[in-house]
């Protein structure tokens, strides 16, 4: 791959920074101008493509964004203590209170609630640790990767499939939901946003005829 022969600093500043190694092999192989033929791929490859363009390191028609060049030449260099620029956030550096109290409104009170004419019966309590929340919230916005609305969908996603879930089994899978301190601070949101930026839609379980669970 070119002229690209990293150290472990250099890995463990892009792990740091948010990307992949898959993301810089197809970001070396644009660069090579190899015909990937991308519109042909299976879905994994298609998805890491997409990627590439929401982090800004190529553009809409697939050329290299200055941010990509800027990551290749950090990675082709002998200067591992260089640090890989990110671009700039989306949203503003100061978050409005107004973005974080949507998230936070959208966590569920805890793992009882009612679905598809079921109830589902419960003991936990989700919301922990509001201020230390709100900063951790701050936090991840800042580093543009993702914006507010992206963290709402993630989390009503994965609430949503928690719950389908629970249908489906018959048994509460809305327990297994993370506190939400737990859940910014592990960045669990990222298992399920890039079905959310995708617009995933949940496969639904058959609405249920009776009034109550069947475990």
């Amino acid at each position: 791959m070119g002229n690209i022969k990293f150290t472990i600093d250099h890995f463990e500043e892009i792990i740091r920074r948010g990307y992949s190694m898959d993301q810089i092999v197809l970001l070396t192989w644009i660069q090579e101008e190899v015909d990937l033929e991308i519109s042909s791929r299976v879905t994994k490859v298609q998805t890491l493509y997409q990627s590439l363009i929401r982090k800004g390191l190529i553009n809409d028609d697939g050329n290299i964004a200055k941010l990509g060049t800027e990551l290749l030449e950090y990675m082709e260099s002998k200067d591992s203590s260089k640090l890989v620029k990110k671009r700039a956030p989306v949203e503003k550096k100061v978050v409005e209170s107004s973005q974080f109290d949507l998230w936070w409104a959208t966590w569920p009170k805890g793992d009882t609630f009612d679905y598809k004419n079921v109830h589902f019966e419960g003991d936990r309590s989700f919301k922990t640790r509001e201020d230390l929340c709100r900063i951790a919230f701050a936090n991840i916005l800042k580093e543009g990767e993702h914006t507010a609305q992206n963290m709402i969908d993630a989390l009503s996603l994965e609430i949503l499939k928690k719950k389908e879930s629970s249908i489906r089994e018959k048994t509460n899978k809305l327990k297994y939901l993370q506190n939400s301190l737990t859940y910014l601070n592990q960045k669990t949101y990222e298992s399920f946003m890039e079905e959310a930026k995708r617009g995933v839609k949940v496969i639904e379980a058959p609405r249920s005829q009776r009034g109550g669970t069947d475990i």
